[in-house]
């Protein structure tokens, strides 16, 4: 039923796989533990401790995708320098995704001020 190791111990090569996959991160479109983090001592000391997830953070803010985007680089930079990080990260490649994000969001801004600047003010003739 599995490989045979010195000793004749043998072992199951689903097992194997399992224990493979903890020393070695996958990459996951699915929940991740990178973007979980454990508040032992909330700001509010009424509060008791928890356990935020990055997503619900965002969702609760109402981000839209280039802050969301911006939010979970820096939850995952963060992360990566706890030894809790996504598979491949570098802090270069994050720092490049928030520059390219937060580029988007300036151009957004400035071509709807841009527009608001050549639009007749409401009531006036």
């Amino acid at each position: 039923m599995g490989s045979p190791l010195s000793g004749g111990l043998k072992v199951d090569p689903h097992m194997l796989d399992m224990l493979s996959q903890v020393s070695s991160p996958k990459l996951t479109g699915g929940n991740v533990n990178y973007y979980l983090v454990n508040v032992t001592h909330p700001q509010r000391e009424d509060q008791a401790a928890y356990q935020a997830e990055c997503d619900d953070i965002a969702d609760a803010l109402e981000l839209n995708p280039d802050e969301k985007d911006i939010f979970k680089e820096i939850w995952r930079s963060a992360n990566a320098r706890k030894h809790n990080g996504k598979p491949g990260h570098t802090a270069i490649y994050g720092a490049e995704k928030i520059v390219h994000r937060a580029a988007r969001i300036l151009r957004r801004l400035k071509l709807k001020e841009a527009e608001d600047a050549t639009q007749p003010a409401n009531g006036t003739d």
